[in-house]
């Protein structure tokens, strides 16, 4: 009986307010984009790349209205082709190791992202798509 008792406290349940402890959002606005946070600690905010002083690509990662920017940008990438894709798809294929456009990024990391912060990424982008962020 104890054993269940002690397995029963590792699990929460659900939360009234989830929104208060998502952990993605924290990682990306935080540790990858610097939009929350000290953007020179960050791997995408720092300066001379996605800052708000002079954003590479023109892609301010940092200043607020970040997922308003993701969602109504389109690629630079790829001229007029890279036009029509939307920021929010080649913001995940750009940190992948080789993309199809570029350098892979965070540019000059010779480690990238890791696998939790491709998957946090995934889902805050997925939640702003969704309506969800």
């Amino acid at each position: 009986m104890s054993l269940c008792a002690v397995g029963l406290l590792g699990c929460p349940g659900e939360l009234d307010h989830p929104e208060q402890f998502d952990q993605c959002r924290i990682v990306v606005e935080r540790k990858l984009f610097g939009s929350a946070g000290d953007p020179n600690e960050s791997k995408c905010g720092s300066a001379g790349c996605h800052n708000s002083k002079m954003p590479q690509g023109a892609l301010d990662l940092v200043s607020p209205g970040v997922a308003d920017r993701l969602l109504t940008s389109k690629s630079v990438c790829g001229g007029d082709a890279g036009a029509h894709v939307p920021l929010t798809a080649f913001i995940l294929e750009k940190v992948k190791p080789n993309p199809t456009c570029g350098d892979a990024m965070p540019f000059g990391m010779t480690t990238g992202i890791s696998a939790g912060e491709y998957d946090c990424l995934e889902k805050y982008i997925r939640g702003l798509t969704d309506g969800g962020m």
